[in-house]
């Protein structure tokens, strides 16, 4: 499903409002910065704490992998108003995340119930490939 012209069940600021909310998603410092209905792009900006190695400035696969699943499930939320849980994830890793900034957009492909499927694609301020990824999730029911 590519984004409609429907306006986001959820805004923005309530998307932030939401990833502060939670503690791991604030320790991660991710940031909502585009959504329209079905798709959202999602950012979250390189600090040592996210290493995964001593020897290496490269953030660990598990952030990626984090940035990847919330992204998926916020596209959810901005077609039906929150969030989605996850029930399967893949993630792929082509390119280490050194510095500035990850850029995951995330598209539904598919929104039925109970399962919806959505493809996400992670890279730099370069626009070089980082990662990709698809997840299932748990369609939630429409707010409105």
């Amino acid at each position: 499903m590519k984004a409609d012209r429907r306006p986001c069940a959820m805004s923005i600021e309530a998307m932030n409002a939401r990833l502060r909310a939670s503690p791991f998603n604030a320790w991660l410092g991710l940031v909502v910065t585009q959504a329209e209905a079905g798709s959202i792009e999602l950012r979250l900006r390189w600090k040592s704490d996210l290493g995964g190695r001593p020897d290496r400035d490269e953030v660990h696969g598990g952030a990626i992998a984090s940035l990847i699943d919330v992204a998926g499930s916020y596209a959810l939320a901005s077609l039906h108003g929150r969030p989605a849980v996850t029930v399967d994830l893949r993630s792929d890793y082509l390119r280490p995340f050194v510095s500035g900034e990850a850029i995951a957009r995330a598209e539904i492909l598919h929104s039925t119930r109970p399962l919806s499927s959505v493809r996400i694609v992670v890279s730099d301020e370069q626009q070089r490939l980082l990662a990709s990824g698809t997840g299932t999730y748990l369609t939630p029911d429409s707010s409105s």
